[in-house]
């Protein structure tokens, strides 16, 4: 999954504990997120890689094959352009992973002023029309999603990878 956000304001104050909560919904105190990058290379470079894995939260997890593994939702400076990159290793992630990426990349435009944009870069809407799109998945609750996961990674392999993701992240 992929999506572009125009950069207005240059710096965003949160932990990454807290982000990973907010855009997983996870439940629980303090879960676990794998991660690259931290709150301050986030507040200065808006630069972070973020991913939790599923079997903390549910041990049917492991029935799943084994290439859906634990994906993270990274955001990356785009270095030729005043723009962030919002992306995750598959063009097509599980539901639990869909409800990140979409309130991973609602929260940051909201944070950065900007304007959002899908992998085809056609049409630029505002965050809040982001949400409207996606609204009914970025609610929904992450067991509920988790178990939906569950039932899709047991019957499908993941699909295509996208294609610039470790050009972005490495």
């Amino acid at each position: 999954m992929k999506a572009y956000i125009r950069l207005k304001i240059n710096n965003i104050n949160i932990t990454y504990e807290k982000l990973g909560k907010q855009i997983w919904g996870v439940p629980g105190k303090n879960p676990w997120f794998n991660h690259f990058g931290d709150g301050e290379s986030f507040r200065k470079e808006l630069d972070i890689g973020l991913g939790i894995l599923p079997t903390d939260f549910n041990e049917k997890w492991k029935d799943t094959h084994k290439g859906w593994g634990s994906v993270m939702i990274n955001v990356k400076k785009m270095q030729d352009r005043p723009e962030l990159l919002v992306i995750t290793d598959f063009i097509e992630e599980l539901p639990y992973n869909q409800k990140a990426f979409y309130n991973m990349t609602y929260y940051v435009a909201t944070h950065v002023g900007g304007m959002i944009t899908d992998r085809n870069r056609q049409e630029w809407i505002t965050p809040d029309e982001f949400k409207k799109l996606h609204q009914s998945i970025m609610e929904e609750g992450f067991n509920q999603l988790l178990y939906k996961s569950i039932v899709i990674g047991k019957k499908e392999t993941p699909g295509a990878e996208e294609p610039d993701v470790d050009d972005v992240i490495w």
